[in-house]
This record gives C-alpha cells, sequence and structure tokens, in this order.
C-alpha cells in the first residue's frame, strides 16, 4: 500500500512539474511571437523589453512613478505590462497595419510583407491563451 501511495505522489508532482515547465515554455514562446510581429512590421524589439516585472517589484510607490517624465513611464509599463496583453496589442496593431494595406493600390507591392504580417499575426493568435 506504501508504494502505491508513492507512486501516486511521484505521478502528481511530475504532472504539476510538466504543466509549470509548459507553462514557461508558452510565455517564452509568445515572447519570441512577440518580437516577430514587431519585426514582421520593421520594429526591432529584444524579447527581455517587455513583461519582466511586476509594480511591486519596482519598489515604487504611484505617487513617485506619476512624478516621472512620459518616457521613464512607458518604459516602466512596458516592463510591467503581461505577455497576454503585449501579445494583444501587437496582434492589433499588425491588424490595422494589414488593414491600411489592403483594399488600396500598394496592396499588389506588399505581397510578401502582407504574407509575413499575417503569419506573424497567426502565430500571436496561438499565444492569445496564456496570463
Amino acid at each position: 500500500m506504501i508504494t502505491l501511495r508513492g507512486e501516486i505522489m511521484k505521478n502528481i508532482c511530475l504532472t504539476v512539474l510538466c504543466l509549470i515547465s509548459i507553462s514557461a515554455f508558452a510565455e517564452n514562446n509568445c515572447r519570441d511571437a512577440v518580437v516577430a510581429g514587431y519585426s514582421s512590421l520593421g520594429i526591432e524589439i529584444s524579447r527581455d523589453s517587455f513583461s519582466k516585472y511586476t509594480f511591486e517589484d519596482l519598489n515604487i510607490t504611484t505617487e513617485q512613478f506619476n512624478e516621472l517624465s512620459t518616457a521613464e513611464q512607458v518604459e516602466i509599463y512596458n516592463s510591467i505590462k503581461p505577455v497576454s496583453v503585449k501579445v494583444e496589442e501587437t496582434i492589433s496593431i499588425i491588424n490595422s497595419r494589414i488593414n491600411r494595406i489592403v483594399g488600396s493600390v500598394y496592396e499588389f507591392f506588399y505581397i510578401d510583407e502582407l504574407a509575413q504580417m499575417r503569419e506573424a499575426r497567426d502565430l500571436l493568435r496561438s499565444c492569445s491563451g496564456i496570463n
């Protein structure tokens, strides 16, 4: 009976560890998808330039945050923005760019770029369920 319990506990622990590693893997893949999405728009960003902290990690009060310059606030906001929000934001930016090109006289000249943007958007959509 004791070995059966031990096996059950081992299986539960392994399952939990697998779920944790899958979650971390998904977040890293989504981070790469965001970088690829911006790249499809001709904007280069680093995978470490967003979603790396929480507001509590910064040890700053709201009043101190409000006293910062706009550029500093934007930098902090991007560093605490969750990956899922950055994914949705990137999808929105890509959709906006696609919608501006499709149906215009320039669409023919942007066939390759549109395909690249759509591919990046599809990759991002596969990430949109993460937290």
